[in-house]
């Protein structure tokens, strides 16, 4: 085709999540292809399903679809009505971006709920389309899939068909290597989702004049997208109002569960308005004058799936940079960190015991110990280090 640009320096994410503004792995992945000197476009489907186009991160084009039956049947029931219509969005959107700017080299898929997509590449690729498929694992796959005995081979193929896949860390490649899910030949890396320069950078702010106003100068220890039940939402509210708890106010980042909130509201009164302030989402660099200010983050996951498990979430790195300490769960990626830098406390449990975390609360402010320890930890886990192995998925 005339005048069409080589495609030997494309890189083409696709992904499903809440917003692009908020997906701080997505930010680090496209940044690190195009330090590689790869150009990078975007096809997404986001929460709010409407269609827009434009430019983000460095440069990096990027389309979200609308879907029709999304309008129609916006329950999560409906999700493989969803996933089924994006696939006919992406094979047309392909076909179009085929003609004008020739085959995609590499396409990276994001996560286990595109897997429908990966026939589709597979063929792609076959009949010379797309030069390389890379998928990449934020999450693990739904347990229903793994134990189906139907189904577990299906997912084995699936898994076969990436010429490169990306976990989040090693604990979860265990698991999916104990539950005979990855083929043989599987060319399998690691990458974390470490805290990257550009957020490490920002530069410390104070908190916003209502913040402030409401803190009226006592300490606060930061949550960040933890007011769910699947993150121990209620044993931390609980946990607020224990004799145990320590002079110490709460800020919920990302929001909570109207319900919890509602129910311990209603126990607590006024005084839950005193001790605790919920605040929305915000863009990923403004979460650093939310860390810098605080005297250290609770992080948690309760351990009813292998998914919560073996989670190693950004935000306990974007704390650790910042030098704040945390409190976290024995989930076993998150505990080792902490156990090897002293960067904070692990519980015995997942963070279920509400007497439990106001104890290490507690021990947090008073110890001086786990900050220093923070401080010396905050250059240690960066998304550059990591180069390489963002450099092997695209060779």
């Amino acid at each position: 085709m005339d005048g069409v640009t080589p495609s030997s320096n494309r890189v083409h994410m696709v992904i499903k999540t809440s917003a692009l503004e908020y997906d701080d792995r997505l930010r680090k992945e496209v940044a690190s292809c195009q330090e590689l000197g790869f150009e990078v476009s975007i096809t997404c489907m986001l929460d709010k399903n409407h269609v827009a186009e434009g430019s983000i991160w460095g440069g990096a084009d990027f389309k979200s679809v609308s879907l029709v039956c999304r309008r129609l049947f916006p329950s999560h029931k409906f999700l493989a009505l969803h996933l089924f219509e994006f696939v006919l969005r992406y094979l047309f959107a392909s076909f179009v971006r085929s003609q004008k700017v020739g085959k995609l080299r590499i396409v990276w898929l994001h996560d286990p709920v595109l897997m429908p997509l990966l026939p589709i590449l597979a063929l792609q690729r076959f009949f010379g389309a797309v030069d390389r498929i890379v998928w990449d694992q934020h999450e693990l796959p739904p347990e229903k899939l793994v134990r189906s005995r139907i189904l577990k081979p299906v997912l084995r193929w699936l898994f076969g068909v990436p010429d490169c896949l990306i976990a989040a860390n090693q604990d979860r490649v265990s698991y999916l290597d104990a539950c005979r899910i990855l083929p043989d030949n599987s060319q399998l890396r690691i990458l974390h989702n470490y805290a990257d320069d550009e957020y490490a950078a920002q530069p410390k702010m104070e908190l916003e004049t209502d913040i402030s106003n409401w803190l009226n100068g006592e300490p606060y220890i930061l949550v960040q997208s933890g007011g769910t039940s699947l993150r121990n939402a209620e044993a931390l509210f609980e946990a607020l109002f224990l004799p145990d708890w320590p002079d110490l106010k709460v800020i919920f980042v990302g929001g909570a569960d109207t319900g919890i909130i509602n129910s311990f509201k209603s126990l607590y009164s006024t005084s839950f308005d005193r001790r605790v302030w919920i605040h929305g989402k915000v863009p990923q660099f403004e979460l650093a004058r939310f860390a810098d200010n605080a005297v250290g983050s609770i992080i948690l996951y309760r351990s009813s799936t292998p998914n919560q498990i073996y989670c190693e979430p950004n935000r306990m790195y974007q704390a650790l940079c910042r030098g704040i300490p945390v409190i976290v769960g024995d989930n076993p990626p998150m505990a080792d960190v902490i156990k090897a830098t002293g960067a904070g406390i692990v519980l015995s449990g997942d963070g279920r015991d509400s007497l439990m975390l106001a104890l290490a609360a507690k021990k947090l402010i008073s110890d001086e110990t786990y900050r220093k320890s923070a401080r010396l930890t905050s250059g240690q886990f960066r998304w550059k280090s990591q180069h390489e192995v963002v450099a092997g998925c695209l060779r």
